[in-house]
């Protein structure tokens, strides 16, 4: 059976680059102009993939995402999404890792799905934009492929461990597998959907106040409670 991982993406391809720390601090966004530290941060970011290619570094390690495709046992055949926040290094990570997947596990499709509004230093724009857009388009892609016969794994290892909550609802949701592992563990941990119903008569009565709340991701409690009939 044909596989897709879908990938919240963090930072940790860089870890060995002296110049993440400061660009984590700035929050870049994704189209920013480039600068000479960024340039520099680029230049080491190639360094660090070059070494991992000559197998100075594992590579098993070399990220939170290589970690768990790798106990996974990833194949040629299998699909890979990368999520990346809407930052400059959430576009230069992605790249990375596209690069890894490609040339070292030979997986031809993988690509990557930037999420608008997905940072950590504007809450309005997260909680207005980026949350919405986390959810509709990993939505969106287990609606894409699920009825083709594809497993579909949700991994949250790496990004905003803010979002984790959200995919693993997801998973719940459209009894997906949630791929985990932790530092220090041996094996990849599964966590498997919760065989849970929707009881629809309570669904009809809080109908409008969902889709209100759908449009606006948050509002006052008393507002939501007045939309339930």
């Amino acid at each position: 059976m044909a596989r897709l991982f879908i990938y919240t993406l963090g930072t940790s391809i860089a870890n060995r680059c002296p110049s993440l720390r400061e660009l984590q601090k700035e929050n870049s966004p994704w189209d920013a102009s480039i600068t000479d530290k960024m340039k520099q941060f680029e230049r080491e970011l190639k360094d660090n993939l070059e070494s991992i290619a000559h197998k100075k570094f594992d590579l098993e390690k070399s990220s939170a995402e290589i970690t768990v495709l790798t106990k996974a046992k990833i194949t040629a055949s299998d699909r890979v999404v990368l999520l990346a926040t809407d930052t400059y290094l959430g576009k230069k990570c992605s790249e990375a890792l596209e690069h890894l997947l490609r040339k070292q596990f030979n997986v031809s499709d993988v690509k990557t799905c930037r999420i608008e509004g997905l940072q950590v230093h504007s809450e309005a724009r997260l909680l207005k934009e980026g949350l919405a857009n986390f959810i509709n388009a990993t939505r969106g892609l287990i609606e894409a492929v699920g009825e083709y016969g594809t497993e579909i794994f949700l991994c949250p290892n790496g990004g905003f461990k803010g979002v984790v909550p959200f995919l693993t609802i997801l998973g719940m949701r459209y009894h997906c597998k949630v791929l985990y592992t932790f530092e220090l563990a041996e094996s990849l941990i599964v966590l498997p959907s919760l065989p849970f119903t929707l009881d629809t008569t309570l669904y009809r009565r809080a109908e409008r106040a969902l889709k209100v709340l759908n449009e606006a991701i948050e509002q006052p409690e008393e507002v939501y409670l007045r939309n339930i009939d």
